[in-house]
């Protein structure tokens, strides 16, 4: 669905907002609330990866970044990311069911809907929890960074705790990064359903919802579908 949104949305562009005088309220509208709130929703999963890399990468250097706030920093970041995931989710499919429910006489899209964002809360809340973190718990309560805060916070003090925070950061890291990398698989196979339901939901009536493409979409994010 990626590569598919992204050639409508430069084809969109190219041929009604060369000259942006002339856009009608309604297109300004319709290519708002589909592309450009999808394109938020790519921002937010490329954001969820950049935690990633920055988590997986090598331990940093200035002395005066301690360990833990480096580590809490960017899983403190993960975690609200997941949360804006899931609204602009959930807000995306709400768009669309509008869009589809003013477009149609379909009395059983509503609950189609409802239950993808019933889905979507459902599984986005066990990614969270997949620690023991409480949706609103910053990482700090942690069991993984709860020695390594410890250990942060006694170095400039004495140089025996540097070495043991050194150590508890690779034991957090080894665990973090394992731990997002299992969620990295469960978001990709998570908005794929998504985009898929939303593919179908919209397809039909095309013409009324969605500027005129026919090709289907690749899987997104080059995840391949289970046979």
């Amino acid at each position: 669905m990626a590569d598919w949104a992204n050639s409508i949305i430069v084809d969109q562009a190219t041929d009604t907002f060369r000259d942006a005088a002339d856009v009608s309220p309604q297109i300004r509208k319709q290519f708002d609330e589909v592309f450009r709130r999808f394109s938020a929703i790519m921002s937010c999963i490329d954001n969820l990866d950049l935690a990633l890399k920055f988590v997986e990468a090598r331990r940093p250097r200035r002395k005066d970044i301690k360990l833990d706030q480096y580590l809490n920093y960017h899983i403190t970041a993960y975690i609200q990311e997941i949360y804006i995931l899931s609204e602009r989710l959930e807000q995306y499919a709400t768009l669309m069911m509008r869009r589809k429910t003013r477009s149609t006489n379909d009395a059983k899209a509503t609950e189609r809907f409802n239950r993808l964002i019933s889905q979507l809360r459902d599984s986005l809340e066990k990614i969270i929890k997949a620690r023991g973190t409480h949706v609103h718990d910053r990482p700090f309560d942690d069991e993984s960074l709860t020695m390594l805060s410890t250990y942060s916070f006694l170095a400039p003090r004495d140089e025996r705790f540097a070495a043991l925070a050194a150590k508890e950061y690779r034991k957090a890291k080894k665990i973090w990064v394992e731990t997002l990398k299992a969620n990295k698989k469960q978001l990709d196979d998570l908005i794929d359903h998504y985009c898929d339901f939303i593919y179908e939901e919209l397809v039909p009536n095309w013409t009324d919802m969605l500027p005129n493409n026919s090709f289907k979409p690749t899987p997104l994010r080059g995840v391949g579908k289970a046979s």
